[in-house]
């Protein structure tokens, strides 16, 4: 059994134009956010063995914001180029490439693909997974290698949580 974490950068600004996209930062909604999302891994006892995340400013700034909370060194942090931008097969791809000594990952990523790959590998059907919000799920395989090879749906959305689960607009 392995279990993954898809967290979604938390809000981003749009305040300066001349900036590219991956490096755009959190807005003050973003911050807000990160103060408070980690903590319902904490509550979880989720500690990720391996966190990874997209280059994008917002994605890694994230990545970090969770490590301080979960005690997880930020100097781990894998910057993987691909999750920038990636569609679902390329992040199955990136899953599949984990090692197996690792059984729970946390992803920091995008949408859309995070939340097709919620829809993907569980049987949910989620229109949208918002900013900082987060989703846990557990996999039938004992190989990460495995994640293509699982039939559709097999894995079980253990845990789903919203930023405006908490009061947040």
């Amino acid at each position: 059994m392995k279990t993954l974490g898809l967290i979604r950068h938390a809000k981003s600004s749009w305040d300066n134009h001349t900036l590219l996209d991956i490096d755009r930062p959190l807005n003050h909604r973003g911050q807000r956010d990160l103060q408070r999302m980690p903590h319902y891994l904490k509550d979880l006892k989720f500690h990720p063995d391996l966190m990874l995340t997209s280059p994008a400013i917002r994605a890694r700034t994230t990545a970090i914001g969770f490590a301080n909370i979960l005690g997880y060194s930020q100097d781990k942090i894998q910057i993987i180029e691909t999750l920038y931008g990636a569609t679902l097969i390329q992040l199955l791809a990136i899953i599949e490439k984990i090692k197996d000594a690792h059984n729970s990952v946390a992803l920091f990523g995008h949408n859309p693909v995070f939340t097709e790959a919620v829809n993907y590998l569980t049987d949910r059907d989620l229109d949208n997974l918002p900013t900082c919000s987060i989703a846990i799920i557990s996999l039938p395989i004992d190989s990460w290698y495995q994640i293509n090879a699982t039939n559709l749906s097999q894995g079980k959305l253990e845990h789903l949580f919203f930023p405006n689960m908490s009061g947040a607009d």
